[in-house]
């Protein structure tokens, strides 16, 4: 009896084991936790003089059928100043071409000459300055002159003089400020113009494609045009158009007393700039076209496409996304070599070719295509792109007051959004959609639910202030 009790405990023992794995295989079972996408995509890199550029596909696959869009990011990279520091440094070429049209009278104007004159007294022996005045027709207030303490004492007096009234003649102002930079036996300076407007350009030419066209003449002049929008009655579609044309910056001010911040900002900024007349050119294979690129106009010769994203500061860091979209006539998989970036460094031209070709190909199903996304480029995309879009989309609508057409943008973003994430399950992209993107959605109630007597300024406020907000992150400033 004493040999059989071991066996009789291991029979035991082996019983309650049963019961027990029997009792967990018919238990519900926690299903495993889904994995992050993490993609092999290459990096292209290239480099040349004080700027080097890297680009990446966001995804190097798309959903087998129908035109498809994928997104090229291209980040680029200045040295920081101590490393190419000019002895001495160049100067600024900056003229002022001022709105002084009768909607200018009162705080604008005062403003207005407030912060130039603070400005001229901040310029160095080394700097020129000018400024133009335009309502009825364009005039030069005070002529290119260096900052001398002569100078600034002839500017100062010219100043004072200004005054506001008539209508905005904007092309005259603009065409007479961009004559001082390109004659005047243009010095080794930077050059920059700040274009100001509180109002829409209602004499002399008014249309936009053909402002557009002149602002662009400054790329070739190797100068930036840059535009501030005061108020809430000017044309924010313009003024940032003719930002993006001329290679500069678009600002927006609510109202008159930040006038001398943009002023000064611009100042600092040509300072700072390690690279002017950037050009971001990209080949074209058959059924491949740009859709997008950061919001800059894009121009297509032959097979390539260009856009021009202006300058890049000392130290920094710009990424831009350029969507391509491919057809179904384009090869599978198609590749997209030699992508490059052209651009200037003081008196030297630079070019930097991308080493690696883009590989795009047509995955199985559309989740395939999603798995091939690079988590890190495509959470970027989303949440400042793609979101700056959003923002300028639903701006649109609601400066218009369809409020419903915002709403479903905003939806139609958070769907599209949802489906990709589905598969790439990343926390970024899912605080975005419960955070900005409800934040959004809020906002747009909110200007709905307005009394109808603040329907207009509420409409005029929060769509230039979207607007602005958009273009700012697309653009990577």
């Amino acid at each position: 009896m004493r040999n059989r009790i071991p066996y009789l405990i291991l029979i035991l023992v082996l019983a309650v084991a049963t019961l027990g794995a029997m009792e967990w295989m018919d238990a519900p079972q926690a299903a495993p936790s889904p994995q992050p996408v993490v993609s092999p995509v290459p990096v292209a890199m290239g480099g040349a003089g004080p700027v080097s550029v890297t680009g990446r596909l966001v995804a190097d696959k798309i959903p087998p059928h129908g035109t498809q869009a994928v997104d090229l990011c291209i980040t680029l990279t200045a040295e920081p100043e101590k490393g190419i520091l000019q002895d001495p440094p160049p100067g600024v070429d900056l003229v002022v071409v001022l709105d002084v049209s009768g909607s200018m009278s009162g705080d604008k104007i005062t403003d207005a000459k407030a912060a130039v004159l603070a400005l001229v007294r901040g310029l160095t022996d080394r700097d020129r300055f000018a400024l133009v005045a335009y309502s009825d027709r364009a005039w030069v207030q005070s002529p290119m002159n260096l900052a001398t303490p002569l100078g600034r004492e002839r500017m100062e007096m010219d100043l004072a003089d200004l005054n506001a009234g008539g209508s905005t003649n904007l092309s005259e102002g603009l065409e007479t400020g961009m004559g001082l930079l390109t004659g005047n036996g243009r010095v080794r300076n930077l050059g920059k113009l700040v274009l100001v407007s509180d109002g829409q350009a209602n004499r002399g030419v008014t249309d936009t494609g053909a402002l557009c066209v002149l602002a662009e003449k400054a790329l070739s002049g190797e100068f930036a045009v840059s535009s501030v929008g005061v108020g809430l009655d000017f044309n924010e579609t313009l003024m940032a158009s003719l930002a993006d044309h001329g290679g500069g910056t678009y600002r927006f001010l609510s109202d008159p007393e930040g006038f001398y911040a943009a002023f000064a900002q611009e100042l600092n900024r040509t300072r700072s700039v390690a690279a002017t007349g950037l050009s971001v050119h990209v080949p074209l294979p058959a059924g491949v076209r740009v859709a997008d690129a950061g919001g800059y106009p894009v121009t297509v010769s032959g097979n390539e496409a260009v856009f021009h994203p202006g300058d890049i500061l000392h130290g920094q860091t710009r990424t831009l996304y350029v969507t391509l979209e491919v057809s179904d006539q384009a090869a599978n998989p198609v590749a997209i070599p030699g992508v490059r970036l052209g651009f200037r460094a003081g008196d030297q031209a630079h070019e930097a070719v991308l080493d690696q070709s883009f590989t795009i190909a047509r995955a199985d199903t559309e989740a395939g295509a999603w798995a091939s996304l690079d988590r890190e480029s495509w959470e970027k995309k989303v949440s400042v792109d793609s979101f700056g879009l959003l923002r300028q989309e639903v701006a649109t609508s609601v400066a218009g007051g369809n409020y419903q057409e915002a709403r479903d943008k905003i939806q139609e973003y958070r769907r599209d959004a949802d489906e990709k994430n589905a598969v790439v399950q990343s926390p970024a992209v899912t605080r975005h959609l419960e955070e900005e993107v409800s934040s959004l959605e809020a906002q747009v109630g909110e200007m709905a639910d307005a009394p109808a007597k603040e329907q207009s300024t509420v409409r005029k406020a929060e769509a230039k202030r979207l607007q602005y907000e958009g273009y700012k992150d697309r653009r990577s400033y």
